[in-house]
């Protein structure tokens, strides 16, 4: 029980430290491609930037919603 509310505890903070990336890196390309017009060249890099970044999040939702599930199956 300790190992999944520890594990659950993990979870929810890799989730919260990678949506604060998240709006980071979303507001540094917003800033990014307004000012500096550069989108073009690294268009594809943000695409696959992205892309990563929302397989990841569904990734970690996922396990944060199973381990939740478990420590209440436990409890």
């Amino acid at each position: 029980m300790v190992f999944l509310a520890t594990f659950f505890l993990a979870t929810f903070l890799v989730f919260v430290a990678f949506f604060v990336v998240f709006l980071a890196t979303f507001f540094f390309e917003t800033f990014f491609n307004a000012f500096f017009l550069l989108a073009r060249p690294v268009a594809g890099l943000v695409f696959l930037a992205t892309f990563f970044r929302v397989v990841f999040l569904a990734f970690f939702l996922v396990v944060f919603f199973f381990a939740g599930i478990l420590i209440k199956i436990l409890n």
